[in-house]
């Protein structure tokens, strides 16, 4: 039982390797997209603080939804 166990962790640590070498390394982060995504978000109008305030957010959000403009 102890020499499967010992296997499986090898393969996972192996897949891990392989994973990182092949997927990862060179990946790089394309701040056009992720500034573009943010400013189209509409979550960013649940981030208004207190409690009651959460109400005054919502409106806000679903007003631009409705429009089909930004937060901004």
């Amino acid at each position: 039982m102890a020499y499967n166990f010992l296997q499986s962790v090898r393969l996972m640590a192996d897949s891990a390797v392989s994973f990182t070498d092949n997927c990862v390394v060179g990946i790089e982060p394309r701040r056009d997209n992720i500034k573009a995504g943010l400013e189209r978000s509409l979550d960013a109008g649940d981030g208004a603080g207190a409690q009651d305030r959460y109400d005054n957010a919502a409106k806000i959000a679903k007003t631009a939804h409705k429009n089909g403009t930004t937060l901004k």
